[in-house]
């Protein structure tokens, strides 16, 4: 075990080939975001590290941060390793969401959604859908907000509408 803090777990496992299976386990009734690193897991420095998603059957990379909010009473299992052909894999992305979770008829809850980049390769879009049960009503109270610099933060519930990354401007001389 590398940590355990307020119901969230990091358990790991050297593997025969030198890379780590990480569990990320959330003892709590809630989603809760856990991350480590490739540093703190034992791994030794890299340019970037596969992520292997052992649940979706997914390969990412990261530049070295291994996160994700985890559901409560959930846990994520992804192999990590160093690996020269990291910049073909899509960067790995931890999208969660903040606030109130449970709200009962009549009441309002505010939730705000968090996707952050952790590879070293610009995330192009994300888009971010809130459903409730039938016959309740979702909205957005606020317009999505970007940032293109590693993390992009979108306030409010958004009601399947997406935000795209923005282009970057070109200076002109």
């Amino acid at each position: 075990m590398i940590s355990s803090e307020d119901g969230r777990w990091v358990v790991v496992k050297e593997l025969a080939d030198g890379s780590r299976a990480v569990a990320l386990f959330n003892e709590s009734d809630r989603p809760q975001r856990i991350s480590t690193t490739a540093r703190g897991v034992g791994l030794p420095h890299a340019a970037g590290y596969r992520v292997r998603d052992l649940w979706k059957h997914r390969s990412t990379h990261t530049a070295g941060e291994i996160s994700a909010t985890v559901p409560g009473h959930g846990t994520v299992l992804v192999r990590v390793g160093p690996d020269r052909g990291w910049a073909q894999l899509p960067p790995a992305v931890d999208s969660g969401v903040g606030g109130v979770a449970i709200a009962e008829a009549g009441d309002s809850a505010r939730l705000t959604a968090v996707t952050a980049n952790l590879g070293r390769r610009p995330v192009h879009s994300v888009s971010i859908a809130l459903t409730g049960p039938e016959g309740w009503r979702t909205k957005a109270d606020s317009v999505p907000r970007a940032r293109c610099s590693g993390v992009a933060r979108s306030s409010g519930p958004h009601g399947g509408r997406g935000f795209r990354r923005a282009p970057t401007p070109v200076p002109t001389s």
